[in-house]
């Protein structure tokens, strides 16, 4: 099977640490809002589903986990499976724009995750790799993000119990604990990874259409 390497790493730290800047609380997604319905019927367009029993389709919230038949799949998609995966990718982004019209956050983890799934969603378009090594990949991206998820719960609620003072030293404490080389090196490794993404290769454009953008991927 091919397999994509790569991870989130203490990149994903960076939305850790600036989660503990204080902000003007916004929600992040709110399920039955009308974004949500707009999101939903993107995500459910009949031109999606060449690739729909192949690979996770979802945005926003991302929660389902690839079946095993799906990580099993050593196929790699047809022509008509490669113009649903660009129509998944141009779905997911208007999804975004819908969810930032709304007003609804995006944070820093999230935004990683996202850059992380559509460069591998642009590697399937073009058939470098499987829908097995996409599923591979892309079940370790959210096992990554699941794992930074409890390390910010834990120190959030180590925080909180232990008051203002104390926390803001615990952080400073976590904050060396993470290896300041490890997140430069890292940080490093991103920006060449934007530079080269696939993310940035994808031929989109947008267009307003009242208070919301649309965006057209090809």
């Amino acid at each position: 099977m091919d397999r994509i390497t790569g991870g989130l790493g203490s990149i994903a730290l960076i939305g850790l640490l600036a989660a503990c800047t204080p902000q003007k609380a916004q929600p992040a997604f709110v399920a039955g809002s009308d974004a949500d319905r707009q999101c939903k019927a993107l995500l459910a367009a009949a031109e999606i589903d060449p690739v729909r029993n192949h690979i996770p389709v979802e945005a926003i919230q991302i929660k389902q986990v690839p079946t095993p038949a799906m990580l099993a799949d050593t196929t790699r998609p047809d022509d008509k499976a490669k113009v649903a995966v660009r129509l998944l990718e141009q779905a997911v982004r208007n999804c975004k724009e819908i969810h930032k019209t709304a007003g609804f956050a995006s944070y820093a983890m999230q935004d990683i995750r996202d850059l992380r799934i559509s460069d591998i969603r642009a590697r399937l378009y073009r058939g470098e790799i499987s829908y097995a090594a996409f599923n591979t990949r892309y079940l370790e991206i959210l096992t990554e993000q699941a794992d930074h998820n409890a390390r910010f719960a834990e120190a959030y609620e180590r925080g909180r119990a232990a008051g203002n003072e104390t926390a803001a030293a615990m952080a400073q404490q976590i904050h060396n604990d993470l290896q300041q080389q490890e997140l430069v090196n890292e940080l490093r490794s991103m920006r060449y990874e934007q530079s080269m993404s696939q993310y940035r290769t994808w031929n989109c454009s947008a267009r307003a259409l009242g208070s919301t953008t649309y965006v057209n991927c090809f």
